[in-house]
This record gives C-alpha cells, structure tokens and sequence, in this order.
C-alpha cells in the first residue's frame, strides 16, 4: 500500500470526519474542521483535522475531557511547563497536557475508544468542579472526613 492511499483511504477520511464533528482542539477547546494538507515532499494531498483558531493540525480530544482538564488547569493552578511565564499560551499548553494525560487514562480504561465515550460520562458541575483542599494540619486522624470537611468549611477565610 502506498502512503497516497494510506491517507486518502475512505476509512480513514470517515473517522477522520467523526472525530472533527464530536471532538475539540485540545489546546483552545475550538471546534475542528477536515483540511487538507499538502506537504513539500509529498505528492499526495492529505486530509487532516485542523484548528483554525489554532492554525495548527490537531487530533483533538473529548469535550469532557477538554473541559475537565481546563478545569484542573484553572482550578489546582496545575503548571507542566514551570520553566515559563504564566500567560494564556502556557495555560493552553497545560490544558493540551492534561487533556493527553486523561484522554490517555480514559482509553487505556475502557472509557473511550475510536467512537468516543463507550460508558455514560457525568458532567454535572456540582460533581466534579468543586474541590476541598486541606492543609496537613488541618488533618485529624480522630474526626471522619465529613467532621473535617464540616469544620474547614465553617471557618472563616
């Protein structure tokens, strides 16, 4: 098989397709478009899914995955790149980062596969973008974890 026919294949074209409808850009969470794409030292156009918010070919990610990760992203302050400045370019690379780790975690699971999610995904903002964070201190081997949390979230800030 020559790689022409390895890019232009109707099957991939199709899952390509799927993926630009259902998934977002994993770096600015925009939609996707099919593009094709014509390299220097090959002949063949090829079709790849594409960013045009981004300028930049993306394979793209879950939207429950995009916006889990940008809320840890947000939320934790969670920073892979430490070496850089703290701007927007550098958040969208963290968010990329996470959306690599979950969407990774998420197929490696069974969560996902070439469809996407293969079990119901809960997205309620109540169940997942809240979170307690508690100093070491703050731990008392002798109260349940509900004790703790009722006595953190009493104490004034």
């Amino acid at each position: 098989m020559n790689m022409g026919s390895l890019y232009l294949s109707e099957n991939r074209i199709d899952n390509l397709k799927q993926r630009s409808k259902r998934c977002v850009c994993s770096y600015c969470g925009g939609p996707l478009t099919l593009r094709r794409i014509i390299f220097n030292d090959v002949e063949d156009a090829r079709v790849e899914i594409f960013c045009d918010s981004c300028d930049r070919i993306e394979f793209g990610v879950e939207p429950e995955i995009y916006s889990s990760a940008s809320n840890f992203v947000d939320n934790l302050e969670f920073n892979y790149f430490e070496g850089l400045d703290r701007n927007e370019k550098t958040r969208k690379m963290n968010i990329s980062k996470v959306c690599e780790i979950l969407a990774w975690g998420c197929k490696n699971m069974g969560l996902t596969n070439r469809g996407g999610f293969c079990v119901p995904v809960n997205m309620a903002q109540s169940d997942w973008a809240e979170c307690l964070m508690m100093k070491s201190a703050d731990i008392d081997t002798e109260k349940t974890f509900e004790e703790m949390v009722e006595e953190i979230a009493c104490r004034p800030l």
